[in-house]
Order: C-alpha cells, then structure tokens, then sequence
C-alpha cells in the first residue's frame, strides 16, 4: 500500500480530506433523494409511511428540497476546488441541521429518516475542523446516520411482507363487508385531523373503522379523550361520532372544558363527559389497550396509517393487512370515479 512520504504528506492528507468530503456528500445527497421523495410521497421511498406528522408541517418540503440542493452546491465546490465557499457551506449545513432539529423537537416529532441527514450535515461542518479527532467524529457520526436509515430501510421492507393479523369488531359497528378499511389514529395528531377530514369525503360504500394508536408524546389527555369517545359510541353511537367529529375539528383540544363544551354541543350531557374524563371506564381503557396491543403487531409507530379489513379469514374474523402512508395518501385523493382502481392496485385478491 501507497505510503505518504515527508515531502507529500501535505498533499496526501489534502487527498485523504477531499476523499472523506466527496464522501459525506454525496451520502448526503442520497439521503437527500430519499428525505425528499418520501415527504413528496414517491413510491420508491421504502421510509414513506414514516413522517405522518412531519409532513404536516410547513418547512418540511423546503427542508426536502433544501437537502438535495445542497449536497449538490457542496460537491459542485469540491471540483472546482472552492475550499473556502466548500467551508462556508457546510457551516451553513450544520446550522441548518441544528434548525431542522429544534423545529422537530419544537412540534414534539422526530422522524428517524430527517434525524439521519441531520447527522450527516454536522458530520461534515465538524469534517472542516483542522484536527484528526474531528475527522474521527464526522466519520463516526455518518456510520450512525447510515445505520439508522438502513434499519428503517430494512424495517419497511420486512413491514410491506408481513401478513396478515386477526382483527375484531366492536360491539357497536355493524358487519363489515368489502371495501372495508381501519384508519390508526391519535386525537391529538394534526395531521390525524386532516385525514379524518378526508376519510369522511368518501363515497358510502367505503367503510372506515376507526382504531386508536396514542402517540407518547401526547400523554394522559389523549387517552382520557380517546377513552371518552369510546364510552360515548358504546352508549350512545350517533352522539359519540358527532363527539369525536367535533373533537378532530380545529383548533386542537386544549384542555378538558375545550372537550366538554364540543360534547355538549353534540347534546351529550355535562356532568356524564366531565366524569367520563375525570374518571375513564375500565372498558373503554381495555379497549383503547387492544388497540395499541394491534397497532403493535402490524408495527405502526406513526400515524395516521391506514389497512385494509377483509372479511376472507377463518371462522369468519376478518383480518387487517397493514399499508404505508403512501397508500394512504393515494386513497384520500383518489376521486370516487377511480376508488376500484385503488382497490384493485393496493389490495389485490390474493390477500
């Protein structure tokens, strides 16, 4: 192996440098490709389904497209050997990176996918740090973003093989037939609320089941609101589903008297839902626990995410297979004219 010698030890270094630079962004400019096609719903994306609340948010599309773009500037320097507008550039790099993640802590969100370009842009702002040891650092920061996008990678593909899990209906939901879909969903999700406005624009031969998946970031009131919703369908469902209509309705719910003035106007009595979020029923609890316990199986960690219900199963419990956020945006912007040809494209008969 080629060793550098006393008198070339400048340039071979200068060498090894621009190696690891041309490197990290061109890594970068990948992620990019990818960070941007899965915010723009591309199929090719394996990672789609993942950013169900950060796409919601208005930098993500100029985070994505920034992303590809500057990777290309960075390499663009790299040729034509523009070391100072090169640095100039990945400083900005890292500060954006810093931005980007502060906005997605801010909106209690962190999209594995965003995390790992954020790692890959301070890796090469901290590159240009004229020690060995920073070098070590930008390398070993873009080992970790690659490791965390390949697992998700990896993850998705596992996910778009699985089969199919058994599925049960509630007491109050009438028997399903075909086309018959579960939609996971959190009360407290923005981009939940966007969904369920949509959901409710399909045509009346398309059946929505709704199913709960509690982000942890919303705590104890989104599942005191969940748990109300549940007990008001079982008792009273007409009301229960103005209830929960009204509860998807901006602005978001802020505090429990938000909540009873919305099921009052739905004429739920006062004192019933001021109890039923003081004190949730065990049942309604059990149920939103079944829920998770289901969200788990099919492994969805974000929402919203829609599957397909079949009433093919054994003994006649219908199953659920679980699909991406993409399918779930191509059906809510799908007219009623072209509904069979989502269906027939997404879910074909040999489920």
């Amino acid at each position: 192996m080629q060793q550098c010698s006393s008198t070339s030890e400048i340039s071979c270094g200068y060498r090894l440098k621009n190696l690891l630079r041309y490197t990290l962004q061109s890594i970068a400019l990948i992620f990019g490709i990818l960070g941007a096609s899965q915010h723009f719903g591309s199929t090719f994306a394996d990672c789609g389904w993942q950013c169900a609340e950060v796409r919601s948010l208005w930098f993500a599309p100029i985070f994505s497209l920034v992303s590809i773009v500057v990777p290309i500037i960075a390499l663009t320097f790299l040729v034509k050997r523009q070391d100072i507008y090169y640095n100039y550039l990945v400083i900005s790099q890292g500060c954006l990176a810093i931005a980007a993640f502060l906005l997605l802590a801010l909106n209690r969100w962190m999209c594995v996918n965003c995390l790992s370009i954020q790692l890959i842009w301070l890796a090469s702002a901290i590159e240009i740090v004229r020690y060995r040891v920073f070098s070590i650092l930008s390398v070993g920061l873009a080992l970790v973003a690659i490791g965390n996008l390949s697992s998700q990678i990896a993850e998705n593909r596992i996910l778009a093989n699985q089969g199919p899990v058994a599925f049960k209906t509630r007491d109050y939901e009438s028997r399903i037939s075909d086309p018959a879909f579960v939609i996971f969903t959190d009360p407290l999700c923005v981009a939940c609320r966007i969904a369920e406005k949509k959901v409710e624009a399909q045509p009346p031969n398309v059946r929505i089941l709704f199913r709960w998946k509690l982000l942890p970031q919303h705590g104890d009131f989104a599942l005191r609101i969940a748990a109300a919703i549940e007990s008001t369908k079982t008792s009273e469902l007409k009301k229960g589903n103005d209830f929960q209509k009204s509860v998807y309705t901006d602005p978001l719910p802020a505090s429990d008297e938000d909540v009873i003035l919305r099921a009052v106007k739905c004429g739920i009595d006062r004192q019933r839902i001021a109890e039923l979020l003081k004190f949730p029923e065990p049942s309604s609890l059990q149920t939103i626990k079944s829920d998770g316990e289901l969200a788990t199986k099919l492994q969805i960690s974000a929402v919203p995410t829609l599957a397909k219900a079949s009433i093919y199963g054994d003994g006649g419990m219908p199953k659920i297979l679980r699909l991406d956020l993409v399918s779930l945006s191509a059906f809510l912007n799908t007219s009623e004219g072209s509904q069979a040809g989502i269906l027939k494209i997404f879910f074909p008969d040999n489920h």
